[in-house]
This record gives C-alpha cells, structure tokens and sequence, in this order.
C-alpha cells in the first residue's frame, strides 16, 4: 500500500515518489487489518504492529517509486 504521491519540479531538481509504504504478510494480517493499521499510522501518527514493514521518507529527497521487481 502507496500513500502521498509527489510530482514536482523543486529547482533544478525534481521530486517524484512515494513517502509512505507498507505491506504484510496474509498469514499475520488481512487487507482489512494493513489498511486500518496504515490508516492509523498516516493520519492519527500511530505505531504499525510488528508483523507490518514499512518505508518512510523523512524528506522530499528521499521519495520513492514502486519497485517493478518481484522479490
């Protein structure tokens, strides 16, 4: 799950990507459970459970792109 999409040109640099990410395994969690947990964590700033991994960009610099590998 993707949240906070930016496109923008910032100087002479331009900030495309993500800045938050999270998913889990379907043995520890439902989809029902990651988006609740992922809502809580965006909006009302909440710890995610030990069973969700995550990625966050601290900074506009640090954004993402969704990977198009499959690990």
């Amino acid at each position: 799950m993707y949240f906070d999409w930016k496109s923008e040109p910032n100087g002479e640099t331009y900030i495309v990507g993500f800045k938050y990410m999270a998913y889990a395994d379907v043995t520890n969690c439902t989809k029902a459970d990651l988006f609740t947990a992922f809502y809580k964590w965006v909006i009302k700033e909440q710890h995610l459970p030990w069973y969700i991994n995550y990625k966050y960009a601290t900074t506009d610099s640090e954004r993402f792109k969704v990977s198009l590998s499959i690990h």
